[in-house]
């Protein structure tokens, strides 16, 4: 680097997808259309885009703008099939508890970067008022009783944060 020199120019940063699947996942509490701008072509997208459509959510990705209207929002839970193809499949987890009152899900997949449990998301989501059980593949909510509060995470996560939130 040679400096000195006046910096000048415009530049377009790509947003990334560890940024965009929690957004889309977020989409399904609101009844009304989304429009995200600035989206990644990636298999990661597609799949999430597989997903909402699974949900009855209506969602398409055109030249890197997605537009998401979940207010046809018709089912709430998710196979094994649909789960496994995405490691942020967990996200919906909480937008799913947050609008319809229960959530079925099975366990995410989709990761290859080495263990990644789940246990906190499904920890704060218990002390947030959620009835959870865990069997076979699946996890079971129930968000009837749901109430705010303080979580104290066991360890950082953005992910779980991202999730609890919603």
């Amino acid at each position: 680097i040679i400096g000195g020199n006046e910096l000048r120019g415009c530049i377009t940063v790509q947003n990334c997808k560890n940024a965009i699947l929690p957004i889309m996942a977020a989409c399904i509490l609101n009844e009304k259309e989304v429009c995200l701008h600035n989206i990644p072509k990636l298999l990661d997208i597609d799949n999430m885009l597989k997903i909402l459509h699974a949900l009855g959510v209506k969602a398409e990705l055109k030249e890197g703008e997605c537009v998401i209207n979940a207010s046809s929002l018709e089912i709430n839970s998710l196979d094994q099939e649909l789960c496994s193809t995405l490691r942020s499949s967990i996200f919906l987890l909480g937008a799913l508890i947050a609008r319809a009152k229960r959530a079925v899900i099975s366990f995410p997949g989709g990761c290859e970067i080495g263990a990644r449990p789940i246990d906190v998301h499904i920890k704060g989501l218990e002390e947030l008022g959620a009835q959870i059980i865990v069997e076979d593949s699946q996890i079971i909510c129930d968000g009837t009783n749901m109430h705010s509060g303080t979580i104290n995470l066991s360890f950082a996560s953005v992910g779980a944060t991202e999730n609890l939130m919603m």
